[in-house]
């Protein structure tokens, strides 16, 4: 019953982004999520390849799989994986002073340090938590590609930006109760970030 209720509320926030970004769309193209025991022919080529606990694994759009003789296999997340980007669809959250990202039936936290997601467990109360984002007004940075840059990089870029300017700030527009001018500084930061990245932004 939580599953469903936390698979609902997503769906509703997928459906406020589309309607609030023109690039909705675009950002789709990650080729859908799939349950584990799902087979495909091939990954594209910007597939990303590591090793975890002796084993090679293949992500791509939120998918993890394993490589066969004539197929890749969905498989379940690994625990402490750790990926360079997200799909679209996403949601964040904060448990405490952690922040944590939820997509695909998946938990992950960012790490400044090294600069990717950790696969993580589903922390306590953490259907609660993503309620909540379905009640918080979304607002976000509109950033166009200036130098021809691909689907995956826009992606990586907006995350890596809105984490540094959440952390820079103490601000992230995804949570509530927070002090309002304090956005200022989000935006501010977030701007000169992408900025410097090669997008337009408004």
């Amino acid at each position: 019953m939580k599953q469903h209720r936390v698979v609902l509320l997503l769906s509703l926030l997928a459906l406020m982004l589309a309607a609030h970004s023109g690039r909705a769309d675009h950002r789709n193209e990650g080729g859908g999520f799939f349950q584990p025991g799902h087979r495909i022919g091939g990954l594209p080529s910007r597939h990303h390849h590591f090793v975890h606990q002796k084993q090679d694994y293949y992500y791509f759009g939120g998918n993890f799989f394993h490589r066969h003789p004539n197929h890749y296999e969905v498989v379940r997340a690994p625990l402490g994986a750790r990926v360079p980007y997200l799909p679209p669809g996403y949601v964040s959250f904060h448990m405490g002073p952690r922040q944590y990202f939820y997509v695909n039936y998946t938990y992950f936290l960012w790490d400044y340090h090294r600069r990717d997601y950790m696969v993580v467990r589903e922390p306590i109360g953490a259907a609660d938590a993503l309620a909540a984002t379905a009640t918080r007004p979304f607002r976000e940075v509109y950033a166009y590609p200036a130098q021809g840059q691909s689907a995956q990089q826009q992606d990586r870029d907006y995350y890596d930006c809105h984490a540094w300017a959440v952390e820079q700030s103490d601000y992230d527009p995804g949570m509530g109760g927070q002090n309002p001018y304090r956005s200022r500084d989000y935006r501010r930061v977030m701007i000169a970030c992408l900025e410097g990245r090669g997008y337009s932004v408004r």
